[in-house]
């Protein structure tokens, strides 16, 4: 036994030597920090494309990690690498704050591979069913506090030396770690004049486009900025068909910049505006286009196409083709469809 018994441990690579080293040396209750030059864990495993491990994954398999299932005996560089990182977080309970999509995809990625997952939502209108969570998973309140870190800690010195309590009074311990997937936040640093973060969202007024960050503001159609419309927006709505969504969006863009369409008054364009505010208030279901999305993109092409010849008009907006195809997916089972999902709240 040591004279002077370590207590603090740098280990410098986080490859399969540096990330096994750590493991253990945080199970015997050591303070262990890792150093990595590269911004994640997988040392050389990705030193060219072609590589692949020439010894079998069978006889590499470690006492931490499983691979998962049906993995061949010799696979690529991406797969060992992937098996290093999820080693690397082999290491107990975690907490994850947020309840839509990448929440629910993250807790199934780590399942395998934690204790225990906390999911902490607000119960908001855009949270996943709990039946998509994996069965480690527990949906709890949302958080209310993090408590101050202690000092001297002597628990599991894998876990952060801190409480977390829920507005309901649960308390959490021995968490590992904590992901924050709440979503992003509108910001537009490049348009320093049209940020007021110290407004709520009512107080905006009409010509602030971002406020608390929860949408934008001042957008007709959520493409073109009412008092300059030469300023306009594509790729700003959600749950929708992302990429069919936005070309639309595009296609009125070049519309209207190109002098083929023309934009009512300003006037009008506030009127509907105001009326929009009125029906959806305010925060991100301002932007959402659920089951919005077919009247949505008629309405837009309808205008794009005024005027025009027949032979220049665009299309109406989703196909007949197009919108039977997305019935019959609402009828589809999958973890990741999310016109399944919803169906299944009901």
């Amino acid at each position: 036994m040591a004279s002077h018994p370590i207590r603090r441990v740098a280990v410098i690579g986080a490859g399969v030597s540096g990330v096994l080293a750590a493991a253990h040396l945080k199970s015997e209750g050591l303070d262990v920090t890792v150093f990595e030059r590269a911004p994640v864990s997988g040392g050389v495993c990705p030193a060219y494309d072609s590589l692949k491990n020439n010894v079998p994954t069978e006889l590499m398999e470690v006492s931490l990690n499983s691979w998962k299932p049906n993995t061949e005996s010799f696979v690529g560089h991406r797969v060992l690498a992937e098996y290093i990182q999820d080693t690397a977080l082999n290491t107990g309970t975690v907490l994850i704050i947020g309840g839509s999509a990448s929440s629910v995809d993250i807790a199934k990625e780590i399942a395998p591979i934690a204790k225990k997952v906390w999911q902490s939502t607000r119960g908001g209108a855009f949270d996943h069913p709990i039946s998509m969570l994996p069965e480690n998973a527990t949906r709890v309140a949302e958080v209310s506090s993090f408590s101050p870190l202690l000092n001297g800690h002597s628990g599991d010195s894998s876990a952060i030396p801190g409480t977390v309590t829920l507005v309901d009074g649960q308390v959490l311990e021995n968490i590992d770690r904590v992901i924050v997937a709440t979503g992003y936040q509108f910001t537009l640093p490049f348009l320093p004049e049209h940020h007021r973060d110290d407004l709520k969202p009512e107080d905006a007024g009409d010509h602030v486009l971002v406020s608390d960050g929860l949408q934008l503001h001042n957008l007709h159609k959520d493409i073109f900025y009412i008092p300059d419309p030469t300023l306009a927006f594509v790729g700003v709505p959600f749950y929708t068909a992302t990429f069919s969504l936005f070309e639309f969006q595009a296609i009125a863009v070049a519309a209207f910049f190109s002098g083929q369409a023309a934009l009512p008054s300003e006037l009008e364009l506030r009127s509907e505006y105001n009326q929009r505010v009125k029906a959806k208030g305010y925060g991100k279901k301002f932007h959402s286009l659920w089951g919005e999305d077919v009247e949505y993109a008629a309405s837009l092409m309808e205008w794009v196409n005024q005027g025009r010849a027949p032979s220049e008009k665009k299309p109406d907006g989703y196909s007949q083709t197009w919108i039977e195809t997305k019935e019959k997916m609402k009828l589809v089972p999958n973890p990741k469809n999310s016109l399944y999902q919803e169906t299944q709240k009901a």
